[in-house]
């Protein structure tokens, strides 16, 4: 049974593998910036 937490994992990850940058599922500098951008 996948709960919330997988669930972000996931969608951080989906969002890094579109974005081209590095897919580690943590939300750093890089993602955080990307993130704020869209």
């Amino acid at each position: 049974m996948m709960d919330i937490l997988d669930g972000a994992l996931l969608a951080v990850r989906c969002f890094q593998k579109d974005c081209n940058l590095m897919i580690d599922g943590i939300i750093g500098e890089n993602t955080w910036n990307r993130i704020m951008r869209e």
